[in-house]
């Protein structure tokens, strides 16, 4: 037993192991409240842990401080991606509806070929009108914007504002070699933002 971690805080930390994405490094709220004032972390989801009745807050590790303040690229694509299904260029409207089928009316797909990406299919634009043996091209938002998942998130705001006000709520497509591999919902570029900001000393650069 001298050798053994036992305890709650073994439930917390497997938790946080399993919930991080690749490359990504989460903290409970109570280690970010010890190292707060010396590491720039951004807040994440709330995860449900065994034996702990009450949600625990996460924080996703950026970096010291002092580097996050002078606008360091330090959170890449692939950090910040989720899972997004995909359906093939030649597949029918059909198929597109039988996949979003249990999704929210915001839900989205992403149009590939070879798992190259193309387009982007949203449920909620997935009208009667369009013919269930239509392909999905004929449905789809062929105006994507697709990152590496290398790309520094910073470069992705840029990028995000000269979007069109219509395609602004659309994720961005995160590609590895080309190929999907994720999507970044808005929202999580959102909240990205306004945390950066708001670690940044008064009259600081955003970086």
């Amino acid at each position: 037993m001298d050798y053994t971690i036992i305890g709650s805080q073994v439930n917390i930390a497997s938790r946080l192991e399993s919930n991080a994405r690749p490359g990504q490094i989460l903290i409970s709220h109570e280690t970010w409240s010890l190292v707060k004032d010396r590491i720039g972390c951004l807040k994440d989801d709330l995860i449900q842990v065994k034996g702990i009745s009450h949600p625990i807050q996460t924080w996703q590790v950026n970096d010291f401080l002092e580097n996050v303040q002078k606008g360091t690229p330090l959170i890449t694509a692939g950090q910040m991606m989720e899972e997004i299904r995909s359906i093939d260029m030649t597949a029918s409207v059909k198929d597109a509806c039988l996949l979003l089928d249990d999704r929210e009316p915001d839900a989205y797909l992403a149009v590939v070929t070879d798992r190259i990406p193309g387009g982007l299919i949203k449920k909620s634009l997935m009208q009667d009108k369009f013919r269930d043996d239509q392909s999905v091209s004929a449905v789809m938002i062929d105006s994507i914007l697709a990152a590496d998942r290398e790309r520094p998130v910073r470069e992705i705001l840029d990028r995000l504002s000269e979007r069109e006000e219509e395609r602004m709520c659309d994720p961005v497509i995160v590609t590895e070699a080309g190929r999907i591999c994720g999507m970044i919902p808005v929202h999580r570029l959102i909240r990205f933002m306004l945390d950066r900001n708001r670690a940044l000393p008064e009259g600081g650069s955003a970086g």
